[in-house]
């Protein structure tokens, strides 16, 4: 009985996968094909209404377009918007923009191992950073796949998936949201 206690706690782990929020408009997937994503999107996400805890502050559930893959969420307050230009459907180009200046400006390609296209989703996998706290130690990989939806909204399917040790206590964590950035209308406040 020990053993199996033991087993029980060194494999412990925790998926939190969320479906796709019945209040949004469709996602048209073409399986194995990169979708098209090109467009200018607010920079602001809107995470599915249904995910949102109460009690908890507003500011914790919200997440930017910027922030999950170009910049430090400090330097990612200032962006208003993002384009996305996708002539090709293997190299995509984010610019970010505040007002009418580019605060970052950058390009990935399927040929550099910058992005994966399956499922009807564009995948980004982030480097795996890793933490250690007062006893805990964490590594976390973020992923995001982008696809847009009928209303030509961008859809993000954010998972961050990670391993660590709380107190010699092995632990997984793979945890996934959806968020939705709206197309932009220029005048539009940050």
């Amino acid at each position: 009985m020990v053993l199996v206690s033991l087993v029980l706690v060194l494999a412990s782990g925790c998926v939190f996968k969320e479906p796709y929020p019945d209040q949004w408009d469709v996602i048209s997937v073409v399986p194995g094909e990169c979708p098209e994503i090109h467009g200018t999107f607010s920079d602001q996400g809107e995470l599915d209404p249904a995910e949102i805890e109460e009690g908890l502050g507003k500011q914790f559930w919200q997440t930017t377009l910027s922030g999950s893959f170009f910049l430090e969420q400090e330097k990612a307050d200032s962006v208003s918007h993002v384009e996305i230009i996708q002539k090709q459907t293997d190299v995509i180009r984010f610019i970010g923009w505040t007002g009418d200046n580019a605060v970052f400006d950058k390009t990935f390609s399927v040929d550099n191992n910058d992005f994966t296209c399956k499922s009807g989703f564009i995948e980004f996998v982030g480097d795996r950073e890793c933490e250690v706290v007062e006893g805990i130690m964490a590594c976390a990989t973020p992923e995001a796949h982008l696809s847009r939806n009928d209303q030509r909204a961008l859809i993000m399917k954010y998972n961050s998936r990670g391993f660590g040790l709380v107190y010699l206590i092995p632990a997984v964590v793979s945890e996934w949201h959806w968020y939705r950035f709206a197309p932009y209308q220029s005048g539009e406040a940050n």
